[in-house]
């Protein structure tokens, strides 16, 4: 009956937050390597995981808490970070003229 509701009536915030998690936010945490080794992925699941953030965040996380990494020890994964940020804002930025004209 619960799901027959969330087909015909628009979710309530709280549980369109909770459909962004585990549709969105749980399978980035798990191909990012934080649960399972990405070593032991399969090659397309590995590949997959490589254009999640999270895989290169995650590092630098560890690196900052865990190591007390510098900057020149982290930078790899933050300039990969920096590159998919412009690459989404670029994209968003071309979606949002479009639209607002």
């Amino acid at each position: 009956m619960q799901y027959s509701r969330s087909i015909v009536i628009p979710p309530h915030p709280q549980e369109r937050a909770l459909q962004l998690v585990v549709a969105v936010i749980m399978p980035s945490i798990v191909l990012s390597g934080f649960i399972f080794p990405q070593e032991s992925m399969p090659y397309p699941i590995y590949w997959l995981g490589q254009l999640v953030p999270a895989t290169y965040f995650i590092p630098i996380l560890r690196g900052i808490l865990l190591r007390d990494a510098g900057f020149y020890d982290l930078w790899p994964n933050a300039a990969i970070l920096a590159v998919i940020g412009l690459l989404v804002l670029s994209i968003s930025t071309n979606r949002f003229r479009k639209t607002a004209v």
